[in-house]
């Protein structure tokens, strides 16, 4: 954005705000994600991550839309103050809710960390930077799981109240997964985690340690992964326009060939009684492919 009485000063917006008094030919942060000096050079203002729209009015008034709100600069941009107190403007990608008590909710936010409930409202935040998919025990409410981007997972076994990482693939630097990295428990064994990072991966411990049991050569993250409950020895996962599936529990895997119309999968279910039945939905605009449905596997 550019200030409407002076044209040599710019503002621009990306994970944080960088300010030009020369028409662009130089530049200095005057908003920063973090007050951290490791990141924070200068001592920029904290801004929240994230802006998408900036806005000169008349009058020297600077205003930044981001993922956290909205902030304001009264001095073109060299000081900010946040406006945003009540704007509900948080972008969940996954949730998780506990079986066994309705109150038990975890919810993973882009840019805004994790939140989970154990009352009647959300009191509490995993700070995992942006929240991905997440899950809470089907067997316990003690033990629930958080992820942030690439797959790294973090574990309490207290509730909520206090958490670790646990030696994912990511975190030990074995393997990355996709931004959203797909994981989900066993249906039938809660010990068991089953996850989708370039291969897939298998937890026994709940999360805690995991083994690389998939055979297949894939050189891409994984968006997908299903584990049915009718047989948890059947995992389905993949990426884009690609399946793979084993019926032994990840001994053998095997390719399966998808509907043209299947641009890339975006998630996945299969019938609770025979999983070899399963449904598909399907990204893309074209009228009538969306979701598909296999009755063989």
């Amino acid at each position: 954005a550019v200030d409407p009485t002076n044209a040599e000063l710019v503002i621009v917006g990306g994970v944080n705000l960088h300010k030009s008094t020369d028409g662009g030919q130089t530049w200095n942060c005057v908003g920063m994600w973090t007050s951290y000096s490791g990141y924070n050079k200068n001592g920029a203002d904290e801004v929240h991550a994230d802006h998408h729209m900036l806005y000169f009015p008349e009058g020297g008034r600077f205003y930044t839309g981001n993922d956290g709100g909205i902030d304001v600069s009264t001095n073109s941009g060299d000081n900010w103050t946040y406006i945003g107190s009540g704007i509900q403007n948080t972008q969940f990608y996954r949730l998780g809710v506990s079986q066994q008590n309705s109150d038990y909710v975890i919810c993973g936010a882009q840019d805004n960390s994790t939140f989970i409930k154990t009352s009647s409202t959300f009191d509490g935040a995993v700070s995992t930077g942006d929240g991905m998919e997440c899950l809470i025990d089907h067997s316990s409410n003690s033990t629930w799981l958080a992820a942030s981007y690439y797959g790294n997972i973090y574990k309490t076994t207290t509730t909520g109240s206090s958490w670790g990482y646990t030696n994912n693939p990511r975190y030990l630097g074995l393997e990355s997964g996709g931004w959203v990295t797909p994981y989900m428990q066993d249906p039938n064994d809660a010990n068991n985690i089953i996850g989708g990072y370039k291969s897939v991966w298998k937890s026994t411990n709940k999360g805690t340690d995991w083994t690389k049991i998939s055979t297949f050569s894939n050189s891409t993250s994984l968006s997908y992964l299903h584990v049915a409950s009718a047989n948890s020895d059947y995992i389905y996962t993949g990426r884009n326009g690609a399946m793979w599936k084993t019926t032994d529990g990840g001994s053998n895997w095997s390719s399966v060939s998808l509907p043209s119309g299947v641009q890339s999968i975006t998630y996945m279910a299969s019938n609770h009684s025979d999983a070899n039945e399963i449904w598909v939905s399907s990204s893309g605009y074209s009228s009538g492919n969306k979701v598909f449905h296999s009755t063989n596997g």
